[in-house]
């Protein structure tokens, strides 16, 4: 259990520091248009809904944006939720009435309509299914606060991957009151997802609901607007379900203790709602209580026991709690209610290597990727079970599966590195830092730590030389001289040579402009702070890693 042992903590839980991503996706970004050109080219597309009550009085505002030549409108449900009337206002200023509701998803929050009247050409967004990176920079559209087509930019700061839901984007740019429902689009113009907005406590959580939930609207017999307004239940917001939806929104921020309250309150209303409790038990998961995790979804599984997905959680819930063989139970019982659950196949599979049953581990995943050729949770855990097996040409194979089918999954990468500190492949484990370094940077340092404490100093040093490069390229250049003086120093004790290497960044330059040192008291270390131009500063730090290597006699090999 070497190679698991190393892979410490849910890395699904790891933040992903995209602060730093920024620059190199904006320099990367080939292919996107400049934003007043994409302004023009979204703004046709984008309407404003404005409902009014049965007095006529205005009642809310919000957003949405056509997604066919037919004229057809998607934006929130809540934006005409209580509505007695709704008219919906074009770029170019024609205004309509809403004639049906084409399809609806009360927990995704969006729903499509057609409008009355339709004439002349319709301007319609493209849609793409794709997911946006941690870090991409995004544009969302609205009408806030009854400004009229407001256009607001940010970047995506999360993506969630909510169980019995999918994902959920979770973006900076405000998504004020009337922007709910407007389109969030990358900067190729493609819409990725709805904006939805939910104020809370105080707090402005600014999701998207991804795309790809568009194309799933069950597409069933139009129901004309006045009889679906009189059909929604009284005190909605007061209702089980509605509670159940606000908790859902606090899961989607990761606020569990927040989604907590409201699961509960959601239960106390109505005492049969299977979702309250399954979320319930996943908020107490989440918050580490696993007896009152198992105790909830023991309680949803009496309402209904035949949802296959809170059997494999309650598996969950009790392998972490270390009943092993209750979760496998549990996590067969999920199978054999749907024999095509690849998650129950993958608990189980992780409980058999906890009981150090790699051989039944193996054929659980196995049964995974047989049902699901893409899920890639089933082939990491599969490469750490050969990896633990010293198979290491088979844990390998499926670990470069794996980055074939998404090559920007963080962990794929990872265990990839960490297998090749198992075979002291030291380049080979370096090479999969450097892709980590521009993935996911939590993960890169540890990976660097696994790679130090397998590897010798030289290789070390070699790692403290491109990670150097590395934070010169994020101008961040306090913890590149952290890395110098601290470990720098560690792995040259030769006086002499120390010195060498300062008087070499010193002598050539490599600090264009001014230079301040002080010495603080919490640090035992100087702290430079500098700036200077990117490719001057390239330049410069290679010339002293090829002066240090001459010296030193280490083969450095700068990127």
């Amino acid at each position: 259990m070497i190679i698991r042992d190393k892979l410490k903590g849910d890395v699904r839980k790891i933040n992903i520091a995209y602060c730093i991503l920024i620059t190199i996706l904006v320099a990367l970004s080939f292919g996107q248009q400049d934003v007043p050109s994409l302004v023009k080219k979204i703004k046709p597309a984008v309407v404003t809904i404005i409902t009014y009550d049965e007095n006529g009085d205005t009642l809310s505002q919000g957003s949405g944006f056509f997604i066919n030549s037919k004229g057809d409108v998607i934006t929130n449900y809540h934006v005409l939720s209580y509505a007695n009337s709704a008219e919906i206002k074009t770029a170019d200023g024609r205004v309509y009435s809403i004639k049906n509701i084409i399809a609806e998803n009360f927990n995704a929050d969006i729903i499509m309509i057609n409008l009355a009247n339709m004439k002349g050409r319709v301007e319609y967004l493209s849609i793409t299914t794709n997911l946006p990176v941690q870090g991409e920079r995004i544009l969302v559209f609205g009408s806030p606060f009854g400004l009229e087509l407001t256009v607001s930019d940010g970047i995506v700061s999360a993506i969630r991957d909510i169980p019995d839901f999918g994902n959920i984007i979770q973006i900076t740019a405000p998504i004020s009151p009337g922007s709910s429902g407007g389109p969030v689009v990358n900067m190729k113009g493609e819409v990725f997802g709805v904006a939805t907005f939910q104020h809370l406590e105080g707090q402005n959580l600014n999701f998207a609901v991804p795309s790809a939930m568009i194309l799933e609207l069950q597409l069933g017999k139009k129901q004309p607007f006045s009889e679906w307004t009189t059909q929604l239940i009284e005190d909605l917001y007061e209702s089980a379900e509605w509670l159940a939806y606000t908790g859902f929104v606090y899961v989607w921020a990761a606020e569990y203790d927040s989604a907590l309250h409201y699961f509960q309150r959601a239960a106390l209303k109505d005492t049969l709602n299977t979702d309250a409790y399954f979320w319930m038990g996943y908020c107490y998961d989440e918050l580490g209580n696993y007896y009152y995790a198992i105790e909830s979804y023991k309680k949803a599984i009496s309402i209904d026991s035949n949802c296959a997905l809170i059997h494999n959680n309650l598996g969950v819930a009790y392998h972490k709690s270390g009943y092993y063989y209750k979760a496998i139970e549990a996590c067969k019982t999920a199978i054999h209610i749907d024999p095509n659950l690849t998650e129950a196949y993958v608990t189980l599979g992780v409980t058999y290597d906890k009981l150090e049953k790699p051989y039944n581990a193996i054929d659980a995943y196995e049964h995974a990727i047989r049902i699901d050729s893409t899920f890639s949770d089933a082939y990491i855990n599969i490469a750490l079970t050969y990896g633990d097996l010293g198979n290491y040409d088979k844990a390998i194979k499926f670990c470069k599966e794996t980055i074939e089918i998404n090559p920007d999954y963080g962990k794929a990468h990872f265990v990839l590195g960490i297998l090749y500190c198992g075979l002291n492949d030291t380049n080979s484990a370096l090479e999969q830092y450097n892709i980590l370094a521009t993935i996911d940077l939590a993960l890169a340092d540890e990976l660097h730590n696994i790679i130090a404490e397998e590897e010798p100093e030289s290789a070390d040093l070699l790692y403290l030389a491109k990670i150097f490069i590395g934070l010169l390229v994020e101008e961040n250049y306090s913890y590149a001289i952290m890395y110098f003086d601290d470990d720098m120093k560690r792995l040259l004790p030769q006086n002499k040579l120390r010195e060498l290497w300062w008087d070499l960044i010193m002598q050539i330059g490599f600090f264009r402009k001014q230079i301040s040192v002080r010495k603080t008291e919490e640090m035992d270390f100087d702290v430079v702070y500098v700036t200077c131009e990117f490719d001057e500063a390239i330049i410069d730090i290679k010339v002293v890693f090829n002066s240090a290597q001459e010296v030193a006699g280490l083969w450095f090999v700068p990127q």
